[in-house]
């Protein structure tokens, strides 16, 4: 029987566990071992045409998945606030 390995993801709380949160720290962890943000922005300041906008697009998801992963985090905060504060008024 093959031996699977447990990504450290799930080493945090259960209740941290989400398959956004997953991805996330996967994309993380590509990007400090690929450096692949700053290859990017290399290419979009220093070539043109199809790599430079190929480059760009990909510069700009990157932008906006980082930004909506934000927003995520943050209105799961939110809601478990508000959530604890709805326990605390009912006890």
């Amino acid at each position: 029987m093959s031996e699977h390995q447990i990504h450290q993801y799930f080493k945090h709380e259960t209740s941290d566990w989400s398959v956004l949160g997953f991805l996330a720290a996967l994309w993380n962890r590509l990007i400090e071992k690929c450096n692949v943000i700053t290859c990017l922005e290399a290419i979009v300041k220093h070539e043109k045409g199809c790599r430079r906008d190929k480059a760009q697009l990909l510069l700009n998801q990157y932008k906006q998945a980082s930004m909506m992963t934000y927003c995520l985090k943050i209105l799961r905060l939110r809601a478990d606030l508000a959530g604890n504060e709805s326990d605390n008024n009912n006890s």
